[in-house]
């Protein structure tokens, strides 16, 4: 089985120093913020656009894990000061934005590694954009069909139609869905009839109902299942 694993920076910070106007130079505090925001937006991209390039060199490919840099928006502005030979001491009492870990996985990569890489099984460890669409992860799930391991928490990939019509994955063996608020009990059902063989479960924080916790307890919908999270929902006493 080949394994690739990702780190974060694959394009150089050097290079996009050396790219700067002069005129750049000279600027405050809130110019330096934007300044630094732009460069950090365009590393993440190159990231992206690089390894969407690479994949293609890997048709064995079975597992990919995006190690890449994981923290706060904040941390990573920081950090872009540094390598931009900055001083960073203003931002040190900035407020934290938000929580990422990138490379991501978004439409570019994903469409990629189901261009280029039909034996892949796991993409545990990955994080996915907010911006993934169910129209790339639609083609992933139907190039790849021995796709095992899938992060989706936080997508709006809930409307039980999609799971019974466009992301069939019959081998399916984990699948993280937490905080997919759009996923219900109708939503549950369409998964459970279109991949069998779960293993691990997450329904953190969606919107499955007791009904929906009992359709899985019976153990008839999912002989397999050994790990299921159902952390944040509201359920009934009978259900639990």
């Amino acid at each position: 089985a080949l394994t690739l694993f990702v780190d974060a920076l694959l394009v150089s910070p050097v290079a996009l120093k050396h790219a700067l106007r002069p005129e750049e130079a000279a600027f405050g505090r809130w110019q330096r913020k934007e300044r630094a925001l732009e460069y950090k937006k365009a590393r993440m991209i190159a990231t992206n656009q690089a390894l969407a390039w690479c994949l293609q060199r890997f048709p064995r490919l079975r597992a990919i894990v995006l190690t890449g840099y994981t923290g706060s928006t904040d941390s990573i502005i920081r950090r872009t000061q540094l390598e931009l030979g900055e001083s960073y001491a203003w931002l040190q009492s900035e407020p934290c934005e938000e929580n990422i870990r990138w490379p991501w996985l978004d439409d570019l990569v994903v469409m990629a590694l189901g261009n280029f890489c039909p034996l892949l099984e796991s993409l545990r460890g990955c994080s996915p954009c907010d911006s993934l669409s169910c129209m790339s992860m639609q083609f992933l799930a139907s190039r790849c069909p021995l796709l095992q391991d899938v992060p989706l928490y936080r997508m709006q990939f809930g409307n039980a139609e999609v799971w019974r019509e466009k992301l069939r994955m019959p081998q399916l063996r984990a699948i993280d869905l937490t905080s997919i608020r759009t996923f219900n009990d109708e939503s549950l059902q369409a998964l459970v009839e279109s991949s069998p063989l779960l293993e691990d479960l997450s329904l953190a924080q969606t919107s499955v109902s007791s009904a929906g916790i009992q359709l899985i307890a019976r153990g008839e919908a999912l002989p397999h299942l050994k790990h299921l999270n159902i952390g944040g929902l509201d359920l009934t006493r009978p259900a639990m």
